[in-house]
């Protein structure tokens, strides 16, 4: 029995193509905000025009978007619990907004009680 090598080709490349990693990832990091004190580190992913910002390299991921001329909106609001609709206090509402370039991003954070600027850099460069 003989197999034409040639039709194996284009599942090949289907196969090799599912195993590749996304070309357009970028990862940044650096100190975060040190708000309570202690020293953190922030990382800051782009995949295209999406980002995912983790101010302490913990659970609460911000997450938004960056256009052509690298301007960054993110932001995290912590989940509503049960139906009720009225809160005694307000969200605990995260943002980050600044711009991101090939060697950095430059970004304002805003947390209740909290305010820093974080400088990332690509840890490659």
């Amino acid at each position: 029995m003989q197999i034409d090598v040639r039709s194996l080709a284009v599942p090949v490349a289907l196969i090799l193509a599912g195993c590749a990693a996304p070309a357009s990832e970028r990862r940044y990091v650096g100190p975060g905000p040190a708000c309570g004190g202690a020293v953190v580190q922030a990382t800051l992913v782009r995949r295209g025009t999406e980002v995912a910002l983790t101010p302490s390299d913990g659970t609460i991921v911000l997450r938004g978007t960056v256009d052509a001329a690298g301007t960054v909106q993110a932001s995290w609001t912590p989940p509503t619990r049960g139906t009720t609709t009225s809160r005694k206090q307000p969200a605990a509402i995260r943002t980050a907004s600044g711009t991101i370039d090939s060697n950095g991003a430059h970004l304002h954070f805003a947390a209740p009680g909290c305010e820093a600027t974080l400088e990332l850099k690509r840890p490659d460069g």
